[in-house]
């Protein structure tokens, strides 16, 4: 069995295509319609998210969301615990933590399971 391969360039063959009266690439128009509110929207949701993520100071029910936990098992897992106890700082019935610290202390306790 004998193969034989020849060599074209990729100029000569649309050269060849063109005389024939064919692209090589076939073009494709494509228009894009840009919603403006849909835009604000996503940014804001993105600047939005970014911010939520930096936060200093938490309160226990943004802390119920960052961990996807109820504030009842808050409550009774965490919350209780000495540990949080220490890093709680309270103001007329609403207590608030440093976020930072709060993520070690809730990884702390969930590494004791």
């Amino acid at each position: 069995m004998i193969t034989c391969f020849t060599v074209i360039s990729f100029a000569a063959l649309e050269k060849m295509r063109q005389k024939e009266g064919e692209r090589m690439i076939p073009q494709a128009n494509v228009n894009i319609e840009l919603d403006a509110d849909s835009i604000k929207k996503y940014v804001q949701q993105k600047i939005d998210e970014q911010v939520s993520e930096n936060l200093f100071l938490v309160d226990v029910d943004t802390l119920s969301k960052k961990c996807s936990m109820s504030r009842r098992f808050l409550e009774e897992e965490f919350l209780k615990d000495p540990r949080f106890k220490l890093i709680e700082k309270s103001k007329v019935r609403k207590r608030f933590y440093y976020w930072e610290e709060a993520k070690k202390v809730i990884e702390e306790i969930i590494e004791g399971w």
